[in-house]
């Protein structure tokens, strides 16, 4: 409390000389007008927290103001004296001048400030306010993706956009969001398969978070294999009598293959590997060239994308 020696009006004395007082100012005025007491109210700053729990964290909080008095100090008593804490079982009591005040808060990591009623408050001696901070306190979610490229895929986790709700998010990040249920989402690409979801996640992605949760869900993408078939397709219109399982096909490349020429079979290959196509080489019979339904086939080389179901037929004559 600010310690005062004597405050003297201003006077004439006996003698016409003009003393202009002692400490009397617009503030030493108001305390002398208040029978040598500073004139002062309170603010109570009470904390709730929703929903209502245990919680017992401290939250801080700093006040700040205009007195009605010129010069007068806000908040009284000692230094610092504007900075308080509250928690859901502890309000803190600030001793201020008449004036106009504001509480603010420092809202910690993972709490969210729903309400404040500590705005604009009008405080004249003697008197006594209260007022209110609410406080939510959240949770955190993070979502963790993992890509599998073992059959030519390129894509990295930063292609595939991830969401909780509809707000977007970065794997590997937590995010710090309210309290209740959410469905977290992805944008698939062409050419990957996902995984349901998984960690605290159901498969297909709800969540229920309670306040001060931290969890993680966590979905993988794996490249598709694009598959390539060989078939021989034979023309006897000249006497021939072979047949397609009389030639050998052979795709040579990464995971190349050989197969007969009746084979039904679509085997597995690499994405964006070259394959080039050949067949046994037999007489009496001219090739035709091959022909393929898919991919990219350029002099007789054929190159596969993600998730291709390709055949290629190469016909004799």
């Amino acid at each position: 409390m600010a310690t005062w020696g004597d405050i003297i009006p201003p006077f004439t004395s006996y003698d016409g000389v003009y003393f202009p007082g002692l400490n009397w100012s617009e503030y030493g005025q108001a305390v002398y007008n208040n029978n040598c007491v500073i004139p002062q109210g309170k603010i109570i700053v009470n904390k709730v927290l929703s929903p209502a729990s245990n919680d017992n964290t401290e939250f801080t909080i700093t006040g700040s103001g205009t007195p009605t008095v010129t010069a007068s100090p806000t908040f009284l008593y000692e230094s610092g004296s504007n900075i308080g804490s509250i928690s859901r079982n502890k309000s803190h009591t600030y001793n201020v001048m008449p004036g106009t005040y504001d509480i603010a808060e420092t809202v910690p990591a993972g709490w969210k400030e729903i309400s404040n009623t500590c705005s604009n408050i009008s405080i004249t001696n003697n008197e006594t306010k209260y007022c209110t901070i609410t406080n939510s306190k959240g949770a955190t979610l993070t979502l963790i993706k993992t890509v599998i490229n073992d059959n030519g895929g390129t894509k990295q986790i930063s292609d595939f956009n991830l969401y909780i709700g509809d707000t977007k998010v970065t794997s590997g990040v937590a995010n710090q969001i309210d309290a209740g249920t959410y469905t977290v989402r992805e944008d698939n690409l062409t050419g990957y398969n996902a995984s349901n979801w998984g960690g605290d996640c159901s498969s297909d992605g709800k969540i229920t978070l309670s306040p001060g949760d931290n969890k993680t869900c966590t979905i993988t993408n794996d490249d598709i294999a694009p598959t390539l078939k060989l078939v021989k397709s034979v023309t006897n219109d000249n006497g021939g009598t072979l047949e397609p399982k009389d030639w050998t096909l052979t795709a040579t490349g990464e995971n190349g293959f050989s197969d007969l020429g009746n084979s039904t079979t679509f085997h597995t290959v690499k994405a964006g590997v070259s394959y080039a196509l050949s067949e046994s080489d037999v007489s009496g019979y001219t090739s035709k060239g091959w022909q393929c339904d898919g991919g990219t086939f350029v002099n007789n080389t054929i190159k596969l994308d993600l998730a291709d179901k390709v055949t290629c037929t190469v016909t004799n004559d």
